[in-house]
């Protein structure tokens, strides 16, 4: 069986997203000792560069729940610099019931 997680809603509109990239953003942590970090789960999908939503078509989740657009979290980086990185890192399916299934385990 393969791990299976639920895609963030705005993004799973897209169908026309052939592939995601799930991996792990590190935060600033937000209490002490200072030199603990922690993760955020980030989803970012495989689209063209001359998508319209384009540097759009990725979220991040929040601490408090929910998702927010990858342009929203600074922590993740230069949001077309990491859409750019989507193709060759995709490693997850969009199923038409809008999850994603890993394409390796």
């Amino acid at each position: 069986m393969q791990p299976r997680v639920s895609y963030p809603p705005q993004s799973a509109a897209q169908a026309s997203v052939p592939g995601a990239w799930p991996r792990l953003v590190q935060v600033a942590p937000r209490r002490s000792p200072p030199s603990h970090a922690s993760g955020r789960c980030a989803v970012i999908g495989v689209v063209p560069a001359d998508d319209y939503e384009y540097g759009l078509d990725g979220e991040v989740s929040k601490p408090e729940g929910g998702w927010a657009l990858m342009n929203e979290v600074p922590e993740l980086g230069d949001p077309k610099a990491v859409q750019a990185q989507a193709p060759a890192n995709a490693n997850a399916s969009l199923n038409a019931d809008y999850s994603i299934a890993l394409d390796k385990p």
